[in-house]
């Protein structure tokens, strides 16, 4: 009988308790489970994977086709003067 009425009274001081502090626990642990993903979501965006300093390296060297670089010249010569509009200035000179 004396175990049964002990198991009552720690049962009933422990929901007391979780009465009392429920708001702080809750707060708390959301503010934990943020914490903890937003540790996990830098870590995964931070951590580089093996494969790519290698593709790294070799797609930061600039490729230009000479075609297109050809095509570019065709639009206009710097031997021919800029014609603007009425009321426009060159931002460039």
């Amino acid at each position: 009988m004396q175990a049964n009425l002990d198991l009552k009274l720690g049962s009933r001081a422990f929901f007391q308790f979780l009465h009392r502090f429920h708001v702080v626990i809750f707060v708390l642990v959301v503010i934990g489970g943020l914490a903890v993903a937003t540790l996990l979501l830098t870590t995964a965006m931070n951590t580089p994977s093996p494969d790519t300093t290698a593709t790294t390296n070799a797609s930061s060297v600039p490729v230009i086709q000479t075609e297109t670089i050809q095509r570019v010249k065709e639009l206009r010569t710097d031997s021919t003067p800029l014609v603007l509009p009425p009321g426009r200035t060159n931002p460039f000179n």
